[in-house]
């Protein structure tokens, strides 16, 4: 079901080969394994290329560009410490991230702000849960040795405080209201919830 609706004309297995066949063209032959990790490389790249042109795309037809890269980047400043739950496939991936990213910078940027006060209670919590969940291991992105997990949930938390002295320096509150939302969605992620992947 999710290759028809997502790859609904090979487009990605297209550009992929294009890519692949550029980069090879002239080379000598690569052994299978190469080849493959080669392969799974490039449509990696063309896959995440794409759900960002889909998500970004949205946003700016909604005028909402900035806010959802400022969004998406404090999102960012944990989850690649914190790591977390992932949905089921990228036609998931990409509904999930326009309702979380874009919906969510549309609501602040409506006018559906939080005081600083609040922010920085939401940030205590989310450093919290940060501090007893994170980092969470998923099939894609096993974590490894107890060492690396601690190392990982330092390195989350140290993220969460630096954002929290950033939006306290920034006077805008649209912003400082994009940061700390952008950090929970990371923190969220992290919890032990089952969720039905789509």
């Amino acid at each position: 079901m999710e290759k028809s609706l997502w790859n609904l004309w090979n487009v990605e297995s297209y550009i992929s080969n294009r890519i692949l066949n550029y980069i090879l063209e002239g080379q000598e032959e690569l052994d299978r394994i190469d080849y493959f990790k080669c392969k799974l490389g490039i449509e990696s790249i063309v896959i995440n290329l794409s759900k960002l042109l889909f998500i970004y795309g949205t946003a700016c037809i909604l005028n909402i560009g900035i806010e959802t890269l400022i969004l998406h980047l404090s999102f960012l400043s944990i989850r690649v410490f914190a790591y977390g739950d992932h949905a089921g496939s990228s036609f998931g991936c990409i509904i999930t991230s326009i309702l979380l990213f874009v919906g969510s910078a549309g609501v602040l940027t409506g006018g559906l702000l939080i005081p600083v006060e609040g922010l920085i209670f939401l940030q205590v919590i989310n450093g919290l849960v940060l501090s007893k969940y994170a980092p969470k291991a998923t099939s894609k992105n096993p974590i490894g040795s107890d060492e690396k997990k601690q190392r990982r949930r330092i390195q989350a938390l140290g993220s969460c405080l630096i954002m929290t002295i950033i939006m306290i320096c920034v006077p805008v509150l649209l912003i400082q209201n994009l940061m700390i939302i952008g950090n929970i969605l990371s923190g969220i992620s992290v919890l032990p919830l089952k969720i039905k992947r789509v």
